[in-house]
């Protein structure tokens, strides 16, 4: 019923509703005359509410003669429906809460989009109710604020208010307001768009690798500060090296002229949106499978120079003896944005046809498993020599 309610609220529905009540048939009279009795007497004692009927007829049952009993039940209305089963009191607190939000804001007079609110608009008190109210008035009077959520010169409402379960109540009638209707502030992205709020800056992990550029820093090597304030640096390293793991950064020499940018998988687009790396030599340096192949795509497409280090099939086989099963392969991959020795490595990946490989899952190489060495050497021959 919680479904059909968020539907009535939004004006769907047909009426008058009709619930057959599946009657007795001559069957039932005849091999079960007590529960038959029973079942009549309730709906004949049942007490329907206003625009709510029982409706009878009578049937002609051979060797019973003709018998009358209850064969559905019809409603007028919503209202009626909640009343026959005991909510009218959470109804009747929804349609007055549409009603003042029609009244505040007329074009939503009609009510279409309000439904999802159902819930949230038959639980809350009558203060959250008018937070909800004052919050969406004043997102409306300043759609693009910029402001952090915190900041919201709203009496009575604050971060711990808002995440505590009124999101998608705000993000519901805020994105009507500006015509979106299926909005509901599932991700924080998405609610802070809505919202016109500003988001914490993403934090990026950096090494900075060359002794001279850790003075910019007071000597540190390993940091990790907002997206907006490392784009801002007056710096021009020669090389950007991008990676996956952790204990491989940490392990990292020092590079002359050199930042290793730490961990950002999938968001790699992160990385772009500093412009000091697109004037270096970009490298990127994850595991050996199809995620690790997807991720090298999509650097490339970011950094149309970049070389990839140690994920080729010579340093595949050559550590045959730590492979792992990969799990679900990847089949994402840009193969445009791979080179054709890139590509083929995918496709065999892809294909798990590999000697003496007993899995029927794909193999992986984790970057942690390469000897150090071999590492090293591979990395300060790529910074020293860059293509």
């Amino acid at each position: 019923m919680a479904r059909q309610q968020r539907m009535w609220l939004d004006g769907a529905g047909t009426w008058p509703l009709v619930r057959g009540l599946e009657p007795p048939t001559a069957n039932d009279i005849r091999t079960s005359l007590r529960m038959v009795t029973q079942w009549t007497s309730a709906w004949g004692q049942e007490r329907v509410p206003d625009g709510a009927r029982v409706v009878r007829e009578t049937y002609l049952m051979r060797g019973m003669g003709h018998q009358t009993m209850p064969v559905r039940i019809e409603f007028d209305s919503p209202r009626a429906v909640a009343a026959f089963v005991g909510k009218s009191g959470p109804w009747d607190r929804v349609v007055a809460r549409r009603t003042a939000i029609a009244k505040r804001w007329p074009q939503l007079a009609s009510g279409a989009g309000i439904g999802p609110l159902y819930d949230w608009l038959a639980a809350a008190s009558d203060a959250d109710f008018d937070r909800l109210i004052d919050v969406a008035t004043w997102l409306l009077a300043h759609p693009r604020s910029g402001l952090y959520l915190r900041q919201l010169p709203v009496v009575g409402v604050d971060t711990k208010w808002i995440e505590g379960g009124q999101r998608r109540a705000i993000a519901t009638l805020v994105g009507l307001l500006h015509g979106e209707l299926n909005a509901s502030g599932e991700t924080e992205k998405d609610f802070l768009r809505l919202c016109g709020l500003r988001g914490p800056d993403p934090r990026i992990r950096i090494m900075v690798l060359d002794p001279n550029l850790r003075q910019i820093f007071g000597g540190l090597r390993d940091l990790q500060a907002p997206l907006s304030e490392l784009a801002t640096l007056a710096w021009e390293p020669r090389a950007t090296l991008l990676l996956e793991n952790l204990a491989c950064a940490h392990s990292l020499p020092d590079l002359a002229s050199t930042v290793a940018i730490v961990g950002l998988g999938r968001a790699v687009s992160l990385a772009a949106q500093m412009p000091w790396i697109h004037s270096s030599c970009v490298f990127y340096w994850g595991d050996i499978d199809t995620d690790g192949l997807e991720i090298l795509a999509t650097a490339r497409g970011l950094f149309p120079g970049l070389q990839s280090l140690l994920m080729d099939r010579d340093t595949l086989v050559r550590y045959r003896d730590r492979w792992v099963a990969e799990g679900r392969p990847n089949t994402l991959a840009n193969r445009g944005e791979l080179s054709q020795e890139e590509c083929r490595l995918y496709e065999a990946l892809l294909a798990n046809k590999w000697e003496d490989w007993p899995g029927t899952q794909g193999v992986r190489l984790e970057q942690e498993r390469l000897d150090w060495p071999h590492v090293e050497s591979t990395l300060r021959q790529a910074v020293a020599n860059p293509k």
